[in-house]
């Protein structure tokens, strides 16, 4: 691919944009590769397609869940309940994880009779 290393940054800086900065990144990869060969280009959008896909389902969900010690099953949960639209997806963590340790400093003690 010609210009590999400009089109790596541009992706790399895009991937900061949450959930749609991969797949914009991808999309001038995608238009290089189509005018060396269709071919070239359907290995870069499949390419672009599974690193995207390991990063969003993946390593984010860990992350995240890290930052708010959470496990990252319940950071993939509260993001489908949120999916209606993106002011909720924005506040599911935060909502989620304060509640998560309301609930646990409040049944903690009751379950093992000593405080957490």
């Amino acid at each position: 691919m010609p210009d590999a290393i400009a089109l790596g940054l541009l992706a790399g800086i895009t991937a900061l944009i949450p959930y749609l900065g991969p797949f914009i990144g991808a999309v001038p990869a995608i238009l290089v590769g189509l005018a060396a060969s269709p071919f070239k280009a359907l290995v870069v959008a499949a390419v672009y397609f599974l690193i995207s896909n390991v990063i969003l389902n993946f390593v984010y969900p860990k992350i995240v869940g890290d930052a708010v010690r959470l496990p990252p099953l319940l950071v993939i949960i509260a993001f489908i309940a949120a999916s209606a639209g993106r002011a909720s997806s924005v506040c599911s963590l935060p909502c989620l994880s304060c509640n998560a340790a309301i609930l646990f400093d409040h049944i903690y003690p009751r379950l093992y009779e000593k405080p957490a």
